[in-house]
């Protein structure tokens, strides 16, 4: 793979500090951010956005907006949700790109069925464990110092990247449509869930709906 990469490339690719890196991973999956509690989890991830040189867009967003659009399905109540956007602009005329992860995460069950704890972030065995580790605030921060590291670099891009940290990603997608009616378009978008590197092109949706159905109530 090395040597297929230009200078460029290689270039951003030894800018990419692992030891930070894993222990941004650490710090994130500490949070226990499952749906409805995702809010300290934005906020980290846009302290860390700021400090990689994004432009930062936190934002409250409007929950009677984006549950009343036809397309919104959503089983979780919510008082308030944060949308999150960092972003790399380019000098223009190049194409957009979207980078897309979710903070939030299932609730870990029983602790004392996981080999460690579900919120230790613990390094064992070359790996991340913890809730969320795979899906996917590691992902999400990779893409954060991949991000950084073309910063640091210096490499000039032509069109702009947009990192999206977005909520309810496990409850209907409701976070990914607030940054799109918030404006966010691009060209192409990644959704950088984990595929043991695999380019997948289609995913499983979903549909909430309730059926009522008018009869005698009975026990049996």
């Amino acid at each position: 793979m090395a040597e297929s990469l230009t200078t460029a490339e290689r270039e951003v690719v030894q800018a990419i500090d692992r030891e930070r890196l894993v222990e941004s991973i650490q710090r994130l999956v500490a949070i226990e951010s499952w749906n409805g509690q995702e809010g300290p989890a934005q906020e980290l991830m846009a302290e860390f956005m700021r400090d990689a040189g994004l432009d930062v867009d936190l934002w409250e967003i409007d929950l009677d907006e984006v549950t009343s659009h036809p397309d919104c399905s959503v089983e979780i109540e919510r008082e308030s949700a944060l949308g999150l956007v960092g972003t790399l602009s380019g000098s223009g005329g190049g194409r957009c790109l979207i980078l897309n992860g979710h903070v939030d995460v299932v609730p870990p069950g029983a602790a004392d069925l996981w080999l460690h704890p579900p919120f230790g972030g613990e390094v064992a065995n070359g790996r991340i464990y913890g809730r969320g580790a795979l899906d996917m605030k590691g992902p999400l921060m990779a893409g954060l110092h991949a991000l950084k590291a073309i910063r640091d670099v210096g490499v000039e891009l032509s069109g702009t990247l947009h990192l999206q940290s977005v909520v309810a990603e496990e409850d209907g997608g409701m976070g990914t449509l607030a940054t799109i009616l918030r404006g966010y378009r691009a060209d192409g978008a990644i959704v950088m869930e984990p595929t043991g590197l695999e380019i997948a092109t289609t995913g499983a949706g979903c549909h909430n709906f309730r059926i009522h159905v008018l009869g005698q109530a009975a026990h049996g």
